[in-house]
């Protein structure tokens, strides 16, 4: 095959002093996030209280995105509205925090009734505003629900979100239970917006998770030197 040749203002910014000062650094920045990489897939949260199981395995998730925001902007995109504290009601963060105290916060509190039932709507709307927003970034379709797209990096929601799952993947009676309170598959059924991928019964999920958790506590295969 003939050799590629490069756009001239491409290779003239490759030949650019400026260009390899950020090459430099950016090889720098990654070979000290590196360790940090390594040992955060070394954690699989086999021990310690739920929270602690959670957090460590999260730690891959983090680390990895702060190791992709040195080339890509990824999961660090700020939202189309201001965040705000409070988060706006019914906006984003306000969804999003709100299916993390009913799945995390609020079970198993003597006094405290999860409000699983609001579990399907909350999730609707994330979706909801996820769509929203990537239509206007993808194809400027504005939307008047562009103002409740409140999150300060798309990291706030996706790590909220991966928590919850960590919590109902390692603890079973709890996915149970929110599986029965929200009888996803009726919801699911009678969204004209659901993919087929979404109509998944309990037994299917369950099974998934027993999955995803044998996976997770197998040993890494060795490598020779």
């Amino acid at each position: 095959m003939p050799p590629v040749s490069l756009p001239a203002h491409v290779a003239a910014a490759i030949k650019s002093d400026k260009f390899k000062r950020d090459l430099q650094l950016l090889i720098s920045m990654g070979s000290k996030m590196m360790p940090d990489v390594v040992t955060a897939s070394r954690k699989k949260g086999e021990t310690g209280t739920l929270d602690q199981r959670i957090e460590e395995r999260s730690q891959l998730a983090i680390t990895g995105v702060k190791l992709a925001a040195l080339g890509d902007r990824g999961l660090l995109v700020p939202g189309s509205a201001p965040s705000r504290n409070p988060p706006k009601p019914n906006g984003m963060m306000n969804c999003v925090r709100m299916v993390d105290k009913i799945v995390r916060r609020d079970y198993g509190v003597p006094g405290r009734e999860p409000g699983f039932s609001l579990l399907a709507y909350l999730l609707k709307r994330i979706r909801h505003l996820l769509r929203v927003h990537y239509n206007f970034v993808i194809v400027k379709r504005r939307h008047p629900d562009l103002e409740f797209c409140d999150w300060e990096t798309m990291l706030e929601v996706a790590l909220i979100l991966h928590q919850v799952g960590l919590c109902l993947q390692f603890d079973r009676p709890r996915l149970r239970a929110v599986m029965a309170a929200v009888v996803i598959e009726q919801r699911v059924t009678a969204d004209v917006e659901s993919e087929d991928t979404d109509r998944m019964a309990v037994g299917d999920i369950e099974e998934k998770v027993d999955n995803d958790l044998v996976e997770c506590l197998e040993p890494m295969p060795r490598t020779r030197s």
